[in-house]
């Protein structure tokens, strides 16, 4: 904008601020986006739900589609973490028993056991990538 048209505005208008935006304003403002971040810094397993029930509960009413793009504009994405199988209470007190008692044994102890746990096990799971998961582009480009 040019000096003359600066000028110009004020005789015509009496005022040099900006006049308001047209569309919608935002539902949050600038707090609330800082506060969305810091919960799911806090937790990265932080749902969606649950982040908008804490909106919510402080006054504020945004529907969690609101809180994925403000998220997104962050760049959080949301990615699934894999599944693990849980070793038991049970399983982990005789792992350890096993390892204390074998911890001095020499290399060729060693080389004769049988590791029977190097097993892919799948509980709860299925062979596909969960939803965030990179694929192996090689292998699709093979099919």
């Amino acid at each position: 904008m040019t000096t003359w048209n600066v000028l110009k505005k004020k005789e015509t208008a009496g005022v040099l601020s900006n006049r308001y935006r047209t569309g919608r304003p935002r539902k949050t403002t600038a707090v609330d986006d800082r506060n969305i971040v810091k919960a799911v810094k806090k937790n990265l397993k932080t749902s969606v739900s649950d982040i908008t029930n804490n909106l919510h509960r402080t006054g504020v009413k945004v529907s969690q589609s609101t809180v994925r793009r403000r998220l997104r504009e962050q760049q959080y994405r949301g990615y699934t973490t894999r599944c693990k199988p849980l070793i038991s209470s049970k399983n982990r007190k005789t792992r350890l028993q096993f390892a204390q008692k074998y911890r001095d044994e020499p290399q060729k102890f060693w080389n004769k056991v049988l590791w029977t746990d190097e097993t892919k096990i799948n509980l709860y799971q299925s062979e596909r990538p969960k939803c965030g998961e990179r694929r192996n582009l090689l292998m699709i480009q093979n099919i």
